[in-house]
């Protein structure tokens, strides 16, 4: 994951070089006419202020993969302002930049192995629609998959108590469960399960900073079960062991 991507700004001829979500091997590039419109609350400011920075606009922009055999579009919403190049030079110029608030289609912020089961697959790329719309949203579909992910590890849902009776095991003890078999891997996707917590609170703070943060690791935990180097490695060894091995 490049992580600085996310958190670029963009101009009336620049975006972020995002991966394509549609073809997943292109990347994003402005294309077509930016827009900036003023924002009510600027247009008054105007009638009692001549000054021509710190305006607030919203955007509207368009992105093309740059991949031939792809060129889907994207269509980008944002918010702005104008800035000085050199803020204490009464003569610099200044240029528009903007913070996007949304992308359809929204690409993808990690990549995701091929192999990843469908509803883990499905929950990721729901989260990454609302990385820019809803932080806490976007937060808690994160933590739904983990709950598939520990499906795929076997992990039970539901177990027999002392009455007889079936409970169903929350996050944080299916957790506990898999701790037993993988401690450091568990660790990483508790620190998730936090993160999901708060989204899921109705007064949560998660920022996009945490999000990116969950995603990183997301992506570590799903290359290290989905990707596996180890065999390959393993190979490459013993391939260099049998060439030249006296």
């Amino acid at each position: 994951m490049e992580r600085s991507l996310w958190t670029e700004r963009l101009t009336k001829t620049s975006c972020p070089a995002w991966t394509c979500s549609i073809c997943g091997k292109g990347f994003l590039s402005s294309y077509g006419e930016t827009k900036f419109f003023l924002t009510a609350a600027s247009n008054a400011a105007n009638r009692v202020s001549d000054s021509k920075y710190n305006h607030e606009f919203i955007v509207t922009a368009w992105a093309k993969c740059s991949n031939r055999k792809c060129e889907q579009k994207f269509a980008i919403l944002g918010s702005g302002h104008n800035e000085k190049e050199f803020p204490d030079n009464p003569d610099s110029t200044s240029d528009l930049y903007f913070t996007p608030k949304a992308c359809h289609p929204m690409p993808d912020i990690i990549s995701i192995p091929h192999n990843v089961p469908k509803p883990i697959n499905e929950l990721l790329k729901d989260s990454f629609k609302l990385f820019f719309i809803d932080t806490n949203s976007c937060a808690a579909k994160i933590r739904t998959s983990l709950e598939y992910l520990l499906d795929h590890f076997g992990i039970i849902r539901e177990r027999t108590n002392s009455k007889g009776k079936s409970c169903e095991l929350n996050l944080h003890a299916r957790l506990a469960e898999y701790e037993k078999v993988e401690p450091n891997r568990a660790s990483k996707l508790l620190a998730i399960k936090w993160l999901g917590n708060a989204g899921a609170h109705e007064h949560g703070n998660v920022n996009q900073d945490g999000l990116l943060d969950a995603y990183e690791i997301m992506e570590n935990v799903l290359k290290d079960i989905f990707c596996p180097r180890e065999p390959e490695i393993t190979a490459l060894a013993n391939n260099l062991t049998n060439k030249y091995k006296p």
